[in-house]
């Protein structure tokens, strides 16, 4: 049987496959004073660790970097960079060794595998400071250097600034102009090669100038608020890159509609550098019948013209700034036992565009009150009789205005009557697309049309003219300009109907006929809408 002394300063010997269980504990477990020797296993490090002369030191493999990604940046302090090599334990921590070994830690040092971590540049870096090591410590205190690996303030640093570069309205797709041009320099002293998408797209539409950064193109139309985000990379002449993201947002169009009559203002929002804008005045109203000619009263007053209509395309604004906002009124109904003409509609008005208000429409019979001018004209007072050289219809203004009230407006005049003669019906008022239609001894003249427009996002006809009155009872009704005019009065005491609310349409003429009398439609208030 061995004893004591057997092993007494003797080399032991350990034999076997399975190999020995060390003696192990966290790093609090561990003796502060041991042996020189004692050997024991750190549970909370991962390692065996001896007791030298110096105390406790690890027993395990040293980490090795081998390489780093990226090896050059912009020095901006946030960068992550990615350090590859072999034996990094779960404690091992990464410092940035500046020139004079001063050594700069990691903001965040992430540990993704034994041979991966990745370190976040902890403040801005100066190009001074360059070229810079990077050193991996284990938890056991060995360690691992690539030295001047990495280089800062030498690529392309983006002047503009990370994040939206702006938002395109609907009325603006058709230029980027407002958007800023992406930019970078080059802290080496290099010029900038190239810009790409690295990530992501623009919206669809546009397109990235790979030489100059600019954004241009036109933007597709969203049916709701779209916000794309996009990576761009920058390339010097040396191949260093520095990428960085933004965002650009597409607008959904929005409309905008004034319908009470008066003025106000819009406020243009920022970033809205034009809109689309329909400005329509308010109609005209129609003359009043005769009731005295020829003790029968058969002539039908004339229908008004509709107010003048302006539908500009892309009206250049000031973004955040103010804009004068008018809704002109229609003219009121004209009632009177006698041959009266119409009154004019009022103007509307949005910043430098004016819509006029539509022309009156005019009576009769034989030396009758003319039709008005307006955005469109009034009908020609019934029982005039241009041949017999009195009177006259009404003229459309609106498109011989100066500017963009003439170059976007629209008008027509009013309709004709005939030859003096009893029993004459009413000429219709003009409309935005069409004159006003003659009236006759048979017939009453109808209302112009009226034009549609789809600034709302659905076609919509509006300005219409009114029809002439009539001593026809069964034309009433049936005579109306497309797009909110009145229709004519029929025979006795049916009035002219007014044109309708917030289109600008023509009012009709009063009927003829053996009642006491009746009244020339008023015209209908005008309306502004804005897309943008």
């Amino acid at each position: 049987m061995s004893n004591r002394n057997d092993f007494t300063n003797n080399d032991t010997k350990f034999t076997g496959v399975k190999g020995i269980t060390l003696p192990g504990g966290s790093t609090a477990q561990r003796a502060v004073t041991a042996e020189v020797g004692t050997l024991r296993y750190n549970s909370e490090l991962g390692f065996t660790e001896q007791y030298n002369i110096d105390g406790w030191s690890g027993i395990a493999p040293p980490p090795l970097v081998t390489t780093i990604s990226p090896t050059s940046f912009n020095g901006e302090s946030g960068t992550t960079i990615t350090v590859n090599g072999s034996n990094f334990d779960t404690t091992a921590s990464v410092q940035f060794i500046l020139p004079g070994a001063v050594a700069v830690g990691a903001a965040v040092t992430t540990r993704i595998s034994s041979s991966q971590l990745t370190a976040t540049v902890p403040r801005d870096l100066l190009a001074s400071e360059s070229p810079a090591g990077v050193r991996v410590t284990n938890g056991s205190g060995l360690t691992s250097i690539l030295e001047t690996v990495l280089t800062f303030a030498d690529v392309p640093v983006f002047t503009t600034a990370a994040g939206s570069i702006g938002t395109i309205y609907d009325s603006s797709r058709g230029s980027t102009a407002h958007l800023a041009t992406l930019a970078a320099t080059d802290g080496g002293g290099g010029s900038i090669v190239s810009y790409a998408i690295f990530a992501n797209a623009l919206p669809a539409g546009l397109s990235l100038n790979t030489t100059t950064g600019a954004i241009s193109g036109t933007a597709n139309a969203v049916g709701s608020d779209t916000t794309s985000s996009f990576t761009v990379r920058a390339t010097d002449n040396a191949g260093n890159t520095t990428d960085r993201a933004f965002s650009i947002t597409v607008r959904a169009p929005v409309v905008q509609s004034f319908t009470s009559v008066g003025t106000t203002s819009f406020s243009v929002p920022t970033g809205v550098i034009a809109a689309r804008v329909l400005v329509i005045a308010g109609g005209g109203s129609g003359g009043t019948r005769n009731s005295g000619y020829a003790s029968g009263g058969t002539d039908g007053g004339s229908g008004a013209g509709a107010g003048g209509m302006i539908d500009h395309p892309a009206l250049p604004l000031t973004p955040g700034g103010s804009v004068t906002v008018t809704v002109g009124a229609g003219a009121p109904s004209n009632f009177s036992p006698t041959q009266t003409p119409g009154s004019q509609g009022g103007p509307s008005v949005f910043s430098s565009l004016t819509a006029i208000g539509g022309g009156y429409g005019g009576c009769g019979p034989l030396s009758p009150n003319p039709g008005g001018p307006g955005g469109s004209g009034g009908g020609e007072g019934s029982g005039g009789g241009t041949s017999g050289g009195v009177g006259a219809r009404g003229v459309g203004v609106q498109p011989a205005q100066p500017g963009d009230s003439g170059t976007f407006g629209y008008g027509f005049p009013g309709g004709d009557c005939g030859p003096a003669a009893m029993n004459f019906t009413g000429s219709g008022g003009g409309g935005a697309s069409t004159r006003g239609t003659d009236g006759s001894s048979s017939r009453p003249g109808a209302g112009g049309n009226g034009r549609s427009s789809d600034v709302t996002g659905s076609a919509v006809t509006r300005a219409g003219g009114g029809g002439g009155g009539s001593h026809i009872s069964t034309d009433v009704g049936n005579n109306s300009g497309p797009g909110g005019g009145g229709s004519g009065g029929g025979n006795g005491n049916t009035n002219g109907s007014p044109g309708s609310t917030n289109t600008g349409g023509g009012g009709a003429g009063g009927p003829g006929g053996t009642g006491s009398g009746g009244a020339g439609g008023g015209g209908g208030p005008g309306v502004v809408i804005i897309r943008y």
